[in-house]
């Protein structure tokens, strides 16, 4: 975890569980929730506080969160990587405050998802497990909802997984005014699928065809794109923005002009496809993915000048 203030722009980065990349160095994360009292803690002070950082503003602090699936906790360059380059990551926690002895709520996808929009260990919070049937309730309290009262514009773009659309688990029934990307975190697997979600509507992807293995448009595009346009159409008021990107979690797919910077860096055994689509190359794709995602996600530029937190913050 991290946490990163730019102007009138709070930036927080959270692992949804406790994997460990090909390159990441040898540092083992558990995965029970042990610090994510004071993540949430600090978040609400930010948020319901008098916060000095955003006084001269005389307003509530904008809200990034990226929701990083499949990340182990040395991929990034800031916790030790050498192999992968994020460069962009490295300079939020440069800014900002790093985490180090903070965990995923869960080593599984949708418990630890609960847990971060919740606040709940996973011996309290509604979703335990992967299981469709385990959705959030109208008595499940996320922090979205909290800022929805408090008049921010909330939106979510990519993997939701805690309620399927028309269900009592839906992002809509909890706090958010748009989604785009998937409801079912099974579907998130795939990066190349006939569709996604955007609010209650099917949002066809041009080209793909996944029963054909026909691949054109890369589901991760379209939802960053969404996430960086509701960002730039909502910066004059407080808004909340939960960039929860599907990769690096497999099926090991990126655009092949992403692939460039990783070319035959790394020894490769082919991936033969199952379930997932095949892959001859898969550590450079999952290189690429990295910088992909969080080149994209992670440049500062659209947030305005960087404001930092004291360096010594770092629990």
């Amino acid at each position: 975890m991290m946490l990163s203030i730019h102007r009138q722009t709070f930036v927080g980065i959270h692992v949804a569980r406790s994997s460990r990349p090909c390159f990441a160095v040898e540092t083992a994360v558990p995965f029970i929730v042990r610090q994510f009292p004071k993540f949430l803690a600090a978040l609400l002070l930010l948020i319901f506080g008098s916060v000095n950082a955003f006084a001269v503003e005389n307003r509530p602090p904008n809200i990034v969160l990226i929701m990083a699936d499949d990340l182990g906790y040395g991929g990034l360059g800031c916790y030790g990587q050498t192999k992968v380059a994020t460069p962009n990551i490295d300079q939020l926690a440069a800014n900002g405050m790093r985490f180090t002895q903070a965990y995923a709520g869960c080593c599984m996808c949708a418990p630890s998802r609960c847990s971060l929009l919740t606040g709940l260990h996973t011996g309290h919070a509604r979703v335990r497990a992967n299981d469709p049937k385990q959705l959030l309730t109208p008595s499940d309290l996320t922090f979205a909802s909290l800022l929805q009262k408090q008049g921010y514009a909330t939106a979510g773009f990519g993997k939701w997984g805690l309620g399927d659309d028309g269900t009592i688990g839906e992002p809509y029934r909890h706090g958010f005014d748009n989604w785009v990307g998937y409801l079912d975190q099974a579907d998130a697997h795939f990066h190349y699928p006939d569709w996604i979600w955007k609010d209650r509507k099917k949002f066809p992807l041009i080209g793909n065809d996944h029963k054909a293995d026909k691949r054109v448009t890369y589901a991760p595009d379209v939802i960053h794109d969404a996430g960086i346009e509701f960002i730039r159409e909502n910066k004059s008021r407080p808004f909340f923005c939960y960039l929860a990107t599907t990769i690096p979690h497999a099926e090991l797919l990126v655009p092949e002009d992403s692939l460039t910077q990783y070319q035959d860096q790394f020894p490769e055994t082919p991936y033969v496809g199952d379930r997932y689509a095949s892959n001859v190359r898969p550590r450079a794709t999952y290189a690429a993915m990295d910088w992909y995602r969080l080149s994209v996600l992670a440049n500062t530029k659209p947030f305005g000048k960087t404001k930092v937190l004291p360096s010594n913050s770092t629990t």
